[in-house]
Formats: C-alpha cells, sequence, structure tokens
C-alpha cells in the first residue's frame, strides 16, 4: 500500500466538518447469543483488519489537503463505557478511525465516515462476525455472502468509485425557466 492515500471524494467533507458535536461517525452493531469474549474477538479483528486494510488508517493534514497513512497505533477492542458515536480525541492525528466495541453480547463497530461509507463498514461487520464465530467454534458457512480474512482486498475495493463511475455528461442538464418570475 501507498505510503499515503488521498481522501476519495466523499471523504474530503469530513474531517474538516468533525466537531464535537457532529463527530461524523455512524455505527453497526451486531448481537449474538452468548456473552463477548474479548481475546477471541481481538483475535478476529485483526485477521479481519489484514483483509481491509483501509481501516487502519489515520488522516494527517498537509500543506494544502489532508490525506490518509497508516496508522501507527493499533486497533484495540475495547468494552464499551461512552455512549454511541462519542467523538474521537484527534481525528486528524494518530488515533485509529474505528473503533470495535463489545458489551455483553453485542459488537459493535463505530467509523468515522471518511474512512468507508455503510456498505463498506457492512462487509468489515460481516467479515469480523465470521472471523470471530469461526474462532468460538461455532458452525458458520460464508456462503458467498462473506469476504474471507485470508482473501486479499480486490483493486476496486482501493480505488475511489468517483474517479470510475463520473460522467460528466450527466452533470449538463437542461436549464428550465424560473418557475416563478
Amino acid at each position: 500500500m501507498n505510503k499515503w492515500i488521498k481522501l476519495d471524494n466523499a471523504a474530503i467533507v469530513f474531517p474538516p466538518l468533525a466537531k464535537t458535536n457532529n463527530p461524523a461517525i455512524f455505527r453497526l452493531a451486531f448481537v449474538l447469543t452468548e456473552d463477548v469474549q474479548p481475546q477471541i474477538l481481538q483475535t478476529a479483528l485483526d485477521k479481519t483488519l489484514g483483509r481491509y486494510p483501509l481501516m487502519t488508517l489515520c488522516i494527517r493534514k498537509g500543506l494544502f489537503w489532508r490525506y490518509m497513512e497508516q496508522g501507527k497505533q493499533p486497533v484495540i477492542v475495547q468494552k464499551e463505557e461512552e455512549y454511541p458515536c462519542a467523538p474521537l480525541k484527534h481525528p486528524l492525528y494518530k488515533e485509529p478511525l474505528i473503533k470495535v466495541l463489545y458489551y455483553q453480547k453485542r459488537i459493535a463497530l463505530e467509523v468515522f465516515h471518511a474512512v468507508t461509507d455503510g456498505t463498506g463498514a457492512v462487509e468489515f461487520l460481516k467479515t469480523l462476525i465470521y472471523e470471530y464465530l469461526r474462532l468460538t467454534g461455532k458452525p458458520v458457512m460464508p456462503e458467498g455472502l462473506i469476504k474471507s480474512a485470508e482473501e486479499k482486498p480486490l483493486p476496486e475495493e482501493l480505488e475511489d468509485g468517483f474517479d470510475r463511475y463520473y460522467n460528466d455528461a450527466a452533470v449538463n442538464l437542461p436549464r428550465y425557466k424560473k418557475a416563478y418570475q
């Protein structure tokens, strides 16, 4: 992976807008039938992060723009003690931009929105839960619906979709007369 990565077209809006009253964090959660085993969850998280390298990035501030680079701090599973979607301490420095939390039977993923959208977070959480259940000895079949932690990420998972799918012609819509004159 590159030393630094440009924020994609959707992600560039979130770092300057992130404030204590609007942390730009969203949350997904999964509830199990048994209490979470934190050590096994950490092992599952470590394996899953190998499959989703962009989830370990942190945001840095350059001279003219913000960029992402590999985080120096590991993502550590934490017992949930704060309120949901609590702001990050310093989202523009070396802190991980995701949190994996547990409380009793619940595993929650909180993500700073510049890292991924809801679809990417769902895929990450599905892989994490699958790895966790597999490591606890539960018979779970991926059935082609879950990306394996052993797989390498596909190139399109690491690209800016805006660059690929943006169509300049779609922007040139016809002008209409004003409805009220």
